[in-house]
């Protein structure tokens, strides 16, 4: 399913988004653009032939997949087989797709939307009203959200951690598991949520405000939506991969500090 085919036509509304102004985005012309990347993609995939299979893998971003079954320790009753993708250049990223079940998605986006957003936690909505004390969902005021820190809190405008609420133990529970698949081990304590309404993207950005080298997990939850991981500099031409509910994709070692958004 996750093949060739959904990489490059992920890299090529990635490539329109990257090369278009940011005051032309959102405009029927910019739409019209990656209606028709996506169509030439799928044209490129329909015209490869068996010559053409050797050039099309040496090429692929997808440097190995293969599958694995996991077995988490946290409230999982079931668990689907999952797949996981390396990537050429990218030593230390990973994309693990089915990871969470659709039960176990539905779990964490409840748990999300009742506990982890709301007051104490940081959010872009108490750092608008001090005083806010009732619960963000559900709530007219969901609309306005758009992020929420948890166990140590990250301050956007300094770009450091300031105050600290306590970290959800089911979070550690279902973090370490993975990671210690990877052969990174250590005890989760911030976590940053981010809402992505339709049509909304973040710009490239590091996460180097910590004093630590620890891998970061992305939990994507919701609808698909496409991620983009770039170098260390803007030099790198960005692999981006398509994450659907119960995706994660893991940044170790050198991919650590690497862009992405």
């Amino acid at each position: 399913m996750y093949g060739g085919s959904s990489v490059g036509r992920a890299n090529a509304v990635f490539t329109e988004v990257r090369n278009t102004p940011l005051d032309c985005l959102n405009t029927e012309g910019f739409r019209c653009r990656i209606r028709e990347a996506i169509m030439q993609s799928y044209d490129d995939e329909t015209h490869i032939t068996d010559d053409d299979e050797a050039t099309v893998s040496k090429n692929a971003p997808v440097d190995c997949m293969y599958h694995v079954h996991f077995l988490s320790s946290a409230d999982v009753k079931e668990s689907d087989m999952a797949e996981i993708y390396s990537f050429e250049g990218f030593p230390g990223l990973y994309l693990i797709r089915n990871y969470f079940t659709k039960m176990q998605c539905n779990m964490l986006l409840w748990k999300t939307l009742s506990e982890y957003i709301n007051p104490p936690s940081n959010s872009n909505l108490s750092q608008l009203d001090g005083s806010l004390t009732d619960k963000i969902w559900p709530s007219d005021n969901f609309k306005k959200f758009k992020w929420a820190t948890i166990g140590h809190m990250y301050d956007w405008g300094s770009r450091s951690y300031k105050g600290y609420s306590e970290f959800p133990k089911l979070l550690v529970d279902v973090s370490q598991p993975l990671l210690s698949h990877f052969d990174t081990q250590y005890e989760p304590d911030a976590a940053i949520i981010n809402c992505y309404t339709k049509g909304y993207f973040l710009r490239l950005h590091k996460d180097d405000a910590e004093e630590t080298d620890d891998a970061v997990i992305n939990i994507s939850l919701g609808a698909p939506a496409i991620f983009a991981v770039g170098g260390k500099d803007q030099n790198t031409v960005p692999v981006s991969m398509l994450v659907d509910s119960g995706s994660v994709v893991l940044m170790a070692r050198e991919s650590r500090f690497c862009l992405h958004g």
